[in-house]
């Protein structure tokens, strides 16, 4: 349920459920005693708004998961406008275990989140039985890490240390395929063998430590030249040591770069991927100049040092290549060096031409060079073949015969084409009742920077509600207990995040001065993408080919985004500003939190950010499942963000006094007058539920129904309706193909607002 904790809205809410349960019921009897529990997250944390959608989801599931109702908090006494009786319903102020209603059969839940507006959602839940390799691997086993600096790899290590120790009964094998083959391979690299899980985690102690270990391996990708050119000598060295099973060799050249095919390792399928800790972000402050001079910093930082441009440097020798594509890929490595005054051994073949400070104006410049070379070129060149690999690709099929005489390259005859060729088959519509898959999450909370400090909150029925941090804002100058005081919030408290300004831009090739100027609930989310990626054991790459591959046009990557967001204010520190006399101006489009997802990870699906008000990231999953079973995207990020940087929210909310004056959300209990402005971002990674299981995806759940509806006109605007909240329940219901007697749970949206 929603579970406000206002004095009529939550009395309504509970309204809608009944009248919804009674509808689905009409065959099934009436029960001896209540069997569905209530519940409301936002006595744990506050309402996150936008994202208290996306919250509620994520607790349901990490409750199927722990086959645990936690506890909701504050509640004393009901609420007397609360009518439970002869209803299905029970408050669930008590953990207790969660058995399934039948025995072999699913957990099921519903998650509700209403909009002050009118816009109402609802989501139905169940559990999915837990997978597990039936093939016991034996040791020992290769354990790899990586990051993109020493710094980074360390604070790495850190986490998996801390991961181990209350984790101690992993599967080595499940951790192993975990680390080598579901997490993005960066620079800095650590290789260690190992028999079992607490010898793991005895020499990364060892690491930390600095000191020696038996098979510990650590280097850097461009450190070692030696390693690097027994590599390039030959590149096939590789497969000869995976077919041996030489870890020792494997994990020390891993370091130095060599390319591994993980599942070689395997003589049956690798076990299933297991929960980590993802990337560890540096934690940089930027936030918007609030001072005299002008913004921001000058260097890029992402941009090579300028310097005077001369001639092409002279073409190494290249050795006998396997393609044209690849003579083209060396030969323009080279140019690229030379243009840019990067060593040729700096630019992968997959990075974007814009990690290496090519902006508009320098591919100008390279576009005039190449004409020089190759004759008229189109001056998009460099935007629609935006790495090394595709603009060799590009020159090898349309510049075939000139890229021949300046490489030396001689091509073999061709194999005939076939008489006829086909076009790749447009995505295959899912079944309309498909249900979707939840195969990664993430998210961060107040009181918790993980899933599992947010369980371990939620398991203990912590409140982590406090006053507002001084970091924000002076809440002292805007307080005054007294309610409708021009100017002033009768409320000091909230939910918050910590480190709201953290962000680590040169891991996402954002220059320090832009992210300056970004929302900070863009970089969260982006930050959290990414986060919902490694958890569901993917990798950029990996997702940019999606379940069907390219796409008519070769765009790959059929990855929509979808997250809810409602408030924008950080583009009021840029108004301030400005009216000092010291002008900010701020982008801050809520479309740039997901667009910015899209764009960083090269995604071709939908890219949308939605606001509903409170039942935003709600919307945001029911849009993401419906085009997933429409073939608009074969997988999804859906979420939402949601944070209080500055006072004008809590003027405003205290303005149409919608805020608790106690600083607690009493969902469902007596004496409700508000509710708590919480802060949060989280995201699931969705697909198809046939699709997940023929890639032995790990699912936390699925998606059974979803239903979207507006309360129409009311009493008034913020009034609910609660016909219109059992319509949209019992749709989501009949969706789901569920009965009532079905249900064991429902995360209520219960804000605490005197009318809903």
């Amino acid at each position: 349920a929603h579970g406000t904790g206002t004095s009529l809205g939550d009395p309504i809410e509970v309204a809608g459920l009944t009248a919804a349960f009674k509808s689905l019921q009409k065959d099934d009897g009436q029960a001896a005693e209540a069997w569905c529990g209530l519940g409301s997250i936002k006595t744990n944390i506050g309402h996150l708004e936008a994202a208290a959608g996306m919250a509620g989801l994520i607790k349901v599931l990490l409750a199927m998961e722990h086959r645990e109702i936690p506890p909701t908090l504050n509640f004393q006494k009901q609420n007397p406008e609360i009518e439970l009786a002869g209803s299905p319903f029970y408050i669930a102020t008590e953990k207790r275990e969660w058995k399934p209603l039948e025995e072999n059969k699913p957990l099921r839940a519903g998650v509700s989140s209403f909009g002050i507006g009118g816009a109402n959602g609802h989501v139905v839940l169940e559990s999915f039985p837990e997978t597990s390799s039936e093939e016991h691997h034996q040791g020992p086993f290769l354990f790899v890490l990586s990051a993109r600096d020493e710094e980074r790899l360390k604070a790495y290590v850190k986490a998996v240390i801390n991961h181990l120790k209350h984790h101690p009964g992993l599967e080595p094998a499940s951790l192993a395929f975990t680390m080598q083959a579901a997490r993005e391979e960066m620079e800095e690299r650590l290789a260690l063998i190992c028999q079992t899980v607490p010898e793991l985690k005895a020499n990364l102690e060892q690491f930390l430590a600095s000191k020696a270990a038996d098979n510990l391996f650590h280097g850097n990708i461009q450190k070692d030249e030696k390693a690097i050119e027994l590599l390039r000598e030959d590149p096939s060295i590789g497969r000869k040591w995976i077919a041996e099973k030489h870890l020792v060799k494997i994990g020390k050249y891993w370091c130095y770069g060599l390319s591994v095919d993980w599942a070689g390792l395997y003589s049956a399928p690798a076990s299933v991927i297991t929960s980590l800790p993802t990337y560890p972000f540096a934690p940089e402050s930027y936030w918007v100049p609030l001072r005299t001079n002008s913004i921001g910093k000058d260097n890029d930082q992402l941009r090579a040092e300028p310097g005077q441009q001369g001639p092409a440097p002279a073409l190494t020798s290249i050795k006998e290549q396997e393609t044209l594509s690849e003579a083209a890929t060396h030969y323009f490595r080279e140019f690229i060096s030379g243009e840019l005054k990067i060593p040729a051994e700096k630019l992968k073949p997959e990075a974007l031409f814009e990690e290496y400070g090519a902006d508009s104006v320098l591919v100008n410049q390279l576009t005039d060079k190449l004409e020089s070379l190759f004759g008229r070129l189109p001056r998009t060149l460099f935007f629609e073949y935006i790495s090394l690999k595709e603009l060799a690709g590009y020159f090898a099929a349309e510049h075939a015969a000139r890229l021949e005489e300046l490489t030396g390259f001689k091509a073999l005859p061709a194999p005939p084409a076939p008489a006829t060729g086909k076009r790749p088959e447009p995505p295959k519509r899912q079944a309309a009742e498909e249900p979707i898959a939840i195969i990664g999450l993430s998210g961060r909370y107040p009181g918790a920077n993980n899933m599992f400090e947010f369980w371990e909150n939620l398991k203990a029925g912590k409140d982590c509600i406090t006053e507002v941090p001084k970091s924000r804002w002076n809440a002292e100058a805007f307080y005054e207990q007294e309610k409708r005081t021009a100017g002033k919030s009768y409320s000091r408290w909230g939910g918050f995040i910590e480190d709201v300004d953290k962000f680590d831009p040169l891991f996402f090739k954002i220059s320090p001065r832009e992210a300056e100027l970004m929302d900070p609930q863009e970089r969260l989310f982006l930050q959290t993408a990414w986060e919902t990626i490694e958890d569901a054991g993917y990798t950029r790459a990996q997702l940019q080919q999606a379940a069907h591959g390219p796409d008519r046009d070769g765009l790959g990557g059929r990855v929509g985004v979808y997250v809810g967001v409602m408030y924008e204010e950080y583009q009021l520190f840029g108004a301030e500003q400005t009216l000092k006399g010291h002008p900010v101006g701020l982008w801050a489009n809520p479309s740039g939190i997901a667009n910015r997802v899209s764009y960083f990870f090269n995604f071709h699906g939908p890219s949308m950010a939605v606001d509903t008000m409170c039942s935003s990231s709600l919307t945001a999953i029911h849009l993401a499942c419906n085009d997933l079973r429409s073939g608009e995207a074969d997988m999804a990020i859906a979420g939402g963000v949601n944070v209080s940087v500055h006072p004008n929210k809590y003027l405003m909310l205290s303005r149409l006094n919608f805020l608790s004056g106690k600083g607690r959300c009493e969902s469902f209990g007596e004496g409700g007058e508000g509710y708590v402005p919480g802060e949060g971002v989280g995201a699931v990674l969705l697909k198809p539920l046939s699709r997940a299981e023929a890639d032995g995806d790990r699912i936390y759940g699925i998606i059974r129904g979803s239903a979207l509806n507006h309360g129409g006109r009311t009493n008034g605007y913020t009034v609910p309706n609660p016909k219109a909240q059992a319509s949209v329940i019992r749709a989501a219901m009949e969706k789901a193909r569920a009965k009532a007697a079905d249900f064991s749970y429902i995360e209520a949206h219960g804000t605490g607002t005197s009318l809903g």
